[in-house]
C-alpha cells in the first residue's frame, strides 16, 4: 500500500486492535474448553479444540503484522518464520483429531492417521530444517492444507450433515465459513479478486459456533446422565417398595 505515514499507521493500528480483540475471544474460548477437559477427561474433543484455539492465537500473533514482535522485538527471524509456518501447517491434523472425536461413524481411523502422520512430518520438517530448505516445499505443504481442509469440510462434515448426525450441521457451517473467508483472503492477496480481508471474522465465527456446539454436546451428556440417574433412583424405589409389600404378604 502507498500513502502517508499517518494514514497507513492509522489503518494498521485499527487492524492490530481488531486482531487483539480476536485473540482475546479465542483465548477465553480455548481456556474454557481446556478447563472442561480437565474436569471431564472422557471427552477429548474439548482438549483438541482448546489446543486448536491456542495454535490459532499463535497464528494471529506470528503472521500479518506479527504482533509477537511488539513483545519480542529482537526475536530471531528464523524462529518467527517457523512459528508462522507451524501455526498454519499444524492446524489440519488438529482439526482431523477434533472432528474424528465428534464424527467417528463417518471418519475412518485410517484416514485420521494419514492426516496426523502427514501433519507431524510437515511440522517436523519445519522445525528441524532451515527456512531456505522447507521454503522450497511450501507449495506442497499448502496443497496439503487446501485439499486436507476441503476434504474435512465436504468429505466428512457434509456427509455427516447429510446423514443427520448430531451437531454435524453447525460443524459443517463453521468449517465452511472458516475456509471460505481464508480462500477469499488468499485470492485477494494474490490480486485475483478485489475484496476486503475477512479471515479474522471467519475465524471468530468458526470458534464461536464450535464452542456453542461442544458446550451443547456436553450439556446434553450431563442432562442424559441426570435423567438416567433419576430413572435408576425411581426403579430402585419401586423395587424396594415391591420387596416391602412382598415381605408383608409373607
Amino acid at each position: 500500500f502507498l500513502g502517508t505515514y499517518s494514514n497507513i499507521a492509522s489503518a494498521t493500528r485499527w487492524m492490530d486492535i481488531l486482531n487483539i480483540l480476536i485473540i482475546g475471544i479465542i483465548l477465553i474460548i480455548g481456556i474454557n474448553h481446556l478447563i472442561l477437559y480437565f474436569f471431564r477427561k472422557q471427552d477429548r474433543s474439548n482438549l483438541y479444540f482448546g489446543i486448536i484455539c491456542l495454535v490459532m492465537i499463535l497464528r494471529n500473533i506470528s503472521s500479518g503484522d506479527r504482533l509477537i514482535t511488539y513483545l519480542f522485538p529482537n526475536i530471531n527471524w528464523e524462529l518467527l518464520v517457523k512459528l508462522d509456518n507451524f501455526s498454519g501447517f499444524g492446524t489440519i491434523p488438529l482439526f482431523a483429531l477434533y472432528f474424528y472425536m465428534l464424527f467417528k461413524e463417518d471418519f475412518p481411523k485410517t484416514l485420521r492417521n494419514v492426516y496426523l502422520y502427514l501433519g507431524i512430518t510437515i511440522t517436523a520438517i519445519v522445525f528441524v530444517t532451515p527456512a531456505i530448505f522447507y521454503g522450497k516445499l511450501r507449495t506442497i505443504f499448502e496443497l496439503y492444507i487446501l485439499f486436507g481442509g476441503l476434504y474435512l469440510t465436504f468429505g466428512i462434515l457434509l456427509i455427516s450433515t447429510i446423514r443427520k448426525r448430531a451437531y454435524a450441521l453447525p460443524s459443517f457451517m463453521a468449517m465452511f465459513i472458516l475456509y471460505a473467508t481464508a480462500i477469499n483472503d488468499v485470492l485477494s492477496s494474490m490480486g485475483i479478486i478485489q475484496t476486503a480481508y475477512i479471515a479474522p471474522y471467519g475465524l471468530v465465527g468458526f470458534m464461536l459456533i464450535q464452542s456453542i456446539t461442544i458446550n451443547k454436546k456436553s450439556a446434553s451428556a450431563i442432562n442424559d446422565n441426570e435423567l438416567l440417574s433419576i430413572q435408576l433412583t425411581q426403579e430402585k424405589e419401586n423395587l424396594e417398595h415391591k420387596i416391602e409389600e412382598r415381605t408383608r404378604e409373607l
